[in-house]
């Protein structure tokens, strides 16, 4: 009856310990599921910043082109500009020396 006793009890710990490995069987591949989880999200973060990294630098570089056309534009406006000046000013002193050659001349023809 003991020996029977002792079966039983040997066959329930066994079932036992049974149980407790498939648990722990279980709870290991649930932690090795949530691991790769992890990195699959991590990658596709990392994915994901990589790709707005490269549509920023694109935008830089699209922003830098229109900076030196825009830069390139205002230096043809400044040497449009100042060419436009120089022509005023030197109409402005053709105007004036013939304004007083037309008072000279009148100055004359009374005289």
């Amino acid at each position: 009856d003991k020996h029977a006793s002792n079966e039983r009890a040997d066959s329930q710990l066994s079932e036992k310990i049974q149980e407790l490995e498939a648990a722990l069987a279980a709870s290991q591949a649930a932690v090795v599921a949530a691991e790769a989880d992890k990195q699959a999200s991590k990658e596709q973060e990392d994915s994901q910043l990589g790709e707005k990294i490269r549509e920023l630098e694109s935008a830089l570089g699209r922003a830098e082109v229109v900076r030196k056309e825009t830069q390139d534009r205002c230096a043809l406006l400044d040497t449009d500009l100042l060419a436009k000046r120089e022509e005023l000013e030197r109409l402005a002193s053709a105007q004036s020396s013939a304004a007083a050659d037309a008072q000279g001349a009148e100055a004359q023809a009374k005289a």
